[in-house]
């Protein structure tokens, strides 16, 4: 195996500089690449000015973003337009491009650890030039690319599987309750304020013990969901661990964040065996379990309808965006017979069985691509 330099493998287009005035959202004309389009691998903004076709790219084509995450993958869309900051790599005779993909994925994300950065983290071309890979055989470098490949579909497919299963919870409710906005089944509609029977919000004191106790942040706090993945601890006294100790079914919104798109997401907390607390950018609430299911309010209030209903109770100040208990209380829910919500809730907890099995199998698949990663790019 030797080291070589990037460009000595492949050909490196960058970007060019279009101009802003004629960007569109109108998609009559060509799309335009963007940083943010690398990764998810279209583009939803157009292009009316005149263009040369030689930074016309075409699905397939491996594309890096240059600012922000460097990403580098595959343009799945319509052919587009290669903007500023973002190039793309085509590699020459003897280089396997899957193997550069997976090869460059781990030297761009060291690359991007070490970058210095005031707002947006900057790739620079002059970087990217003098960069180098370990490159094997091309016979090592297909049989690599290859392996890394099909454990990477395999990934791809159980992700797959967990967004089906979303769907499939999203249409049940539809299918039993309607379109909340809509309300064509006639239920009664109330804001969460009428059916909130406690709401705090949690502690301001920060920490990270490992002995201590869980103490929930923003991060853990997911759409419809906890994430007990990496929890941060606080050793606790006892006055705070009886004011912010969260019960079985209490409900939890996020409060403060500097996107607004983070502002209410919430989830239902269950008991997980060992007492569990919530800092100061959560607010907690416990709903009366006689008209609202957490589990049924969970999926309301993460709808588009129920982001529609907090966005318009979000305020802001000094680039932070918030929502107040008093907020969260106008916001208007529907409320079917409670028989019926949780009977939803019972299927949704069946649906989350066939989830966490997958998600176990999509946590070790992952594990092994990245171990494989580490082994043969360090």
């Amino acid at each position: 195996m030797e080291k070589v330099k990037l460009t000595d493998l492949c050909d490196i287009q960058y970007g060019y500089a279009f101009d802003s005035a004629c960007f569109t959202d109108n998609n009559t004309y060509i799309p335009l690449i963007r940083i943010r389009d690398v990764k998810r691998g279209y583009s939803e903004t157009f292009y009316t000015g005149d263009f040369s076709e030689a930074y016309i790219i075409h699905s397939g084509d491996l594309l890096i973003g240059m600012d922000g995450e460097f990403n580098i993958a595959r343009w799945k869309s319509k052919d587009a337009l290669l903007n500023q900051r973002v190039c793309k790599i085509t590699a020459n005779y003897g280089a396997n491009e899957e193997y550069l993909r997976f090869a460059l994925s781990k030297a761009l994300k060291s690359i991007e650890n070490k970058t210095a950065f005031v707002t947006v983290k900057h790739l620079s071309a002059k970087e990217l030039n003098k960069l180098t890979l370990n490159i094997p055989s091309q016979e090592i470098q297909h049989k690599i690319a290859t392996e890394l490949g099909l454990i990477e579909k395999i990934i791809s497919e159980k992700n797959k599987e967990i967004l089906k299963l979303d769907e499939l919870v999203k249409s049940r409710f539809v299918e039993m309750f309607g379109e909340p906005e809509l309300n064509t089944k006639r239920w009664t509609k109330q804001p969460l304020s009428t059916v909130i029977t406690v709401a705090n919000n949690g502690m301001s004191r920060r920490g990270n013990d490992s002995d201590g106790d869980i103490v929930l942040r923003l991060v853990e706090l997911q759409n419809g969901y906890i994430d007990y993945s990496n929890p941060n601890r606080i050793v606790l006294n006892e006055v705070e661990k009886k004011r912010y100790c969260l019960n079985d079914k209490d409900f939890l919104f996020a409060r403060v964040n500097g996107n607004p798109d983070n502002v209410g997401r919430c989830a239902v907390y269950h008991d997980i065996g060992e007492p569990v607390y919530h800092n100061d950018h959560i607010i907690r609430v416990h709903f009366d379990e006689e008209l609202l299911d957490g589990v049924f309010a969970s999926t309301l209030l993460n709808s588009d309808y129920g982001k529609r209903q907090l966005k318009n109770q979000i305020k802001t100040s000094a680039g932070q965006y918030t929502v107040s208990q008093d907020g969260i209380g106008a916001i208007i829910a529907i409320l079917p017979p409670v028989k019926m919500q949780i009977k939803f809730a019972e299927f949704v907890q069946e649906v989350d069985k066939l989830k966490f099995e997958v998600q176990k199998s999509l946590d070790e698949t992952q594990l092994l691509f990245d171990s494989l990663m580490q082994q043969y790019f360090g």
